[in-house]
């Protein structure tokens, strides 16, 4: 049917055998001083399908939001990055600018789901990095849609390689574990003990704050990264108490906010603000003896014997923040459970003579469950 008149037009390019996107609209905006008609080109589209809603959307907005229609997807990021402020992760600006980029200049309202897989097939990155890559995605259609820029969320229909299983952490062994209890006069072993025996990632205990450390109650209020990890419930084992105290004392002298507090002539380096913990594993450790590890192995040490000391997957997953599978709600699971926290990480093996495994262990050492 014929369009309404001054509704615009609809039309395909002469050359359209060559074109990923033939089809175009255009709306008339007047006449020159010698009668011709002058046209606005809106944009140019895969199927006339998608040419005709683009001329709907731009004939049924006022001029405000028809402004709006033509905001590209590098001002949404831009807004993205502005509204998460210091959340934003440095990584997700670097895969903007090496690869996301070059659809920084496109409308949003022009993109669709082969450009943004296209920028995914091409990036070379590892499915890890392709899934945050996706997320920016994500992101920036959820504000894209919240503000009526958008009527379709394309990053739904972007597909990412598979995340393969990082190879670059390795947990203690059970020789470096009872080196390390064995040093617990030295300031950089305490806070790894801290760290192997709650699971905390790096960023997480240098950021610890004094005021969700609850000594008496045995528990902290910890975590980042995830909805699951942020804001989780860490219990304090027995093992490690003496160390937390130890360093609360510290910082309540020092007047710190957060418990660990900066200490260069000890190793203990600020960045961001907080106490640099994953540089302890590189200039720290090896002095005692220990090398070849990095800042998350720690955590993935705790991992490792939780699972071998038979902690419930559930427990496990509240201490370390990750997602539970089912319809565990965790807020109220940690409320009831909190002893139930406190008593498996008690029952994880610690000293100078400790186990990595039950069955190699003295009777004494096997927790019961």
């Amino acid at each position: 049917m014929k369009r309404a008149a001054g509704s615009g037009t609809v039309y395909r390019r002469t050359d359209w055998q060559s074109r990923h996107r033939p089809w175009c609209a255009s709306v008339s905006i007047g006449y020159s001083d010698n009668g011709r008609r002058l046209k606005k080109y809106i944009g140019s589209f895969a199927t006339r399908a998608e040419a005709q809603r683009a001329l709907e959307i731009y004939n049924t907005k006022l001029p405000q939001e028809q402004k709006a229609y033509k905001i590209t997807f590098g001002q949404v990021w831009e807004r993205v990055v502005a509204e998460r402020g210091p959340r934003m992760n440095r990584n997700y600006l670097s895969v903007w600018k090496n690869h996301v980029s070059v659809l920084a200049r496109i409308p949003i309202g022009e993109i669709k789901a082969w450009h943004l897989q296209e920028v995914v097939d091409k990036s070379g990155l590892s499915g890890g990095a392709q899934q945050r890559l996706l997320t920016m995605y994500h992101w920036i259609y959820e504000l894209a849609l919240a503000n009526d820029i958008v009527v379709k969320d394309y990053s739904r229909f972007v597909h990412t390689a598979p995340k393969v299983q990082s190879t670059k952490h390795h947990p203690f062994t059970e020789d470096e574990m009872r080196l390390l209890w064995s040093r617990t006069d030295n300031d950089i072993v305490k806070i790894i003990l801290i760290q192997t025996y709650t699971g905390m990632r790096p960023a997480e205990l240098g950021g610890l704050l004094n005021q969700n450390v609850h000594l008496e109650e045995r528990y902290m209020i910890g975590g980042i990264k995830t909805k699951a990890g942020i804001n989780r419930t860490i219990p304090i084992a027995d093992c490690i108490l003496p160390f937390v105290q130890y360093f609360r004392q510290i910082a309540l002298f020092r007047h710190s906010d957060t418990l660990l507090v900066s200490n260069p002539s000890a190793g203990l380096y600020s960045k961001g603000g907080k106490v640099d913990v994953s540089k302890l594993y590189s200039k720290m450790l090896p002095a005692i003896g220990i090398t070849g590890h990095s800042g998350h192995d720690a955590r993935h040490t705790f991992v490792s014997l939780a699972d071998n000391y038979g902690i419930n997957p559930v427990i496990l997953k509240l201490i370390v923040g990750h997602a539970q599978s089912g319809d565990v709600t965790k807020d109220v699971y940690t409320h009831k459970v909190l002893p139930q926290l406190i008593s498996a990480v008690n029952s994880l093996p610690h000293g100078p003579v400790m186990r990595m495994y039950p069955e190699a262990a003295p009777a004494k050492l096997v927790p019961k469950w």
